[in-house]
């Protein structure tokens, strides 16, 4: 890679530095790595400086090139209108979890509390936001296709 990349990526978060130790590229795969199709993973810059939200305005996917489905883009899409200036967030975890299971997995892998809109609810707000991802869930599960076959007859 290039004196700019390497740059680039040593610039990226490394979630498993803690109390002032130095970075190691492992901590930085870690913390930044992304699906790149099925199989694949790959560490995306750009894409890795944008933060978490459980309410996320953003939503990544790999578009492959042709029948290669290691190589391809990293495509980024808006869920929601965004005003001008606004942050555009994506979801490091599962959105179907409660707010205390993300609140629970975004500490131990990134070492941060959530204090988005969603995580910020109290009360029966709470609990209602958690019922309808449960129920989200429920219907994810049950509406469940299976994968398209590539090549072949259907």
């Amino acid at each position: 890679c290039t004196a700019q990349q390497a740059e680039r990526f040593w610039q990226l978060s490394d979630a498993t530095a803690s109390d002032g130790s130095a970075k190691t590229h492992v901590g930085i795969i870690l913390t930044n790595a992304h699906s790149a199709g099925e199989t694949q993973g790959g560490v995306f810059p750009l894409f890795s400086r944008f933060n978490h939200s459980c309410r996320p305005n953003v939503q990544e996917s790999w578009q492959p090139y042709g029948q290669e489905e290691e190589l391809g883009v990293k495509v980024l899409r808006t869920l929601c209108e965004v005003n001008p200036g606004e942050e555009l967030c994506t979801s490091y975890v599962d959105l179907y979890l409660s707010r205390a299971e993300r609140q629970e997995e975004l500490f131990s892998r990134y070492s941060f509390r959530c204090r988005c809109e969603a995580c910020c609810l109290s009360g029966k707000a709470r609990a209602r936001s958690d019922e309808r991802r449960a129920e989200l869930r429920r219907l994810d599960e049950a509406l469940a296709l299976p994968p398209p076959r590539v090549g072949g007859r259907h």
